[in-house]
């Protein structure tokens, strides 16, 4: 049985405000786009969980510093993507953009209507964050493109996608061997009564690991997995320069 603690945010008013930009252009961009923005309600995440993503791809939930790619599955109308890549925008330490992919095919009921707009509404909040540089759409099914393209280490792996049984079990498994020492997983609507099928497969998954080698938290619908058991924090030529606080992961032998 795995537990679930809280997440330890540490959102500041930076953090905020950036959250309430992306919340108002993404409902504002769907409200013109469909002229109803209550449908609008479903693409948004919360604050809490819009700060915790910032937090870690800002690498401010600490000082480790991760090489590594960050990748998302489901993109939708964009707006998590979109606080991430504002943090990782932030960060000169992040050299590669954000890549997303998504199918815009949808069988889970309230949200197949929704995605003949999303992905010109994804478009368009892009240009309005001015964010094009730093986020990479990539148009295909995520199972597919992971178990074909995908052979990069990953500090941030984000699954938002098919939020059904199967798909999601196959993603956690060709996510977790490129997953770094120190990385994250991170599932949306996880505790959900709606998408079951999500929290099955991550149980799925993790019973037969060593549970220890993993840190497990949670904040609203977002669950944040920890990879801590894979790598460890050794000395690098920053820390010889004297950036000793910025350690480094590396896989064990």
């Amino acid at each position: 049985m795995i537990n679930f603690e809280a997440f330890p945010i540490q959102a500041d008013e930076k953090t905020e405000q950036i959250a309430k930009d992306i919340q108002a252009i993404c409902l504002k961009v769907a409200e013109d786009n469909r002229g109803d923005v209550e449908s609008a309600y479903v693409v948004q995440h919360s604050q809490s969980e819009l700060h915790a993503l910032y937090e870690i791809a800002a690498r401010t939930h600490d000082r480790v510093h991760l090489d590594g790619y960050v990748l998302q599955c489901g993109l939708f109308c964009g707006g998590s993507a979109l606080m991430m890549a504002h943090a990782m925008r932030d960060d000169a330490s992040n050299p590669h953009p954000l890549l997303a992919i998504d199918s815009y095919t949808k069988d889970y009921r309230p949200l197949r209507e929704l995605f003949d707009d999303a992905y010109f509404e994804m478009r368009e909040n892009l240009w309005e964050f001015r964010l094009q540089e730093h986020i990479t759409p990539v148009l295909s099914d995520t199972v597919s493109y992971l178990q074909h393209f995908w052979r990069l280490p990953l500090r941030i792996a984000f699954v938002d996608s098919s939020h059904h049984y199967e798909p999601t079990l196959k993603e956690l498994n060709l996510i977790l061997p490129h997953l770094v020492g120190g990385g994250w997983l991170i599932l949306h609507d996880m505790f959900s009564e709606e998408t079951p099928g999500v929290l099955r497969a991550v149980n799925e998954v993790f019973e037969p690991r060593d549970l220890s080698e993993f840190t497990f938290y949670r904040t609203d619908q977002l669950a944040i997995i920890r990879n801590c058991g894979v790598g460890t924090p050794v000395d690098t030529a920053a820390d010889a320069a004297g950036d000793s606080d910025t350690p480094r992961w590396v896989p064990k032998k």
